[in-house]
């Protein structure tokens, strides 16, 4: 048996990160370019975090991966 439905935990872990993190934009040799938080990278790819909207009610993301072949640049946010 599997469980399917994360715990509270982890839950409150991913939206405490969505809240908090720094996008940072990536920009590739194709002239392509993400601005997201990245929460994780393997060999080949980056896992990555689009924060859609916060406020008091509470905050959206979206989860997608990209390849970090041909990666140019990461540059942050302004502080």
């Amino acid at each position: 048996m599997t469980v399917s439905i994360p715990s509270e935990s982890g839950r409150n872990a991913a939206l405490k990160t969505a809240a908090e993190c720094e996008e940072r934009t990536l920009e590739y040799r194709n002239l392509d370019s993400h601005t997201a938080c990245q929460v994780a990278e393997s060999d080949d790819m980056f896992y990555l975090l689009k924060r859609e909207y916060m406020d008091r009610s509470g905050v959206s993301f979206r989860t997608f991966q990209i390849p970090n072949a041909g990666l140019l640049k990461s540059e942050g946010q302004k502080q």
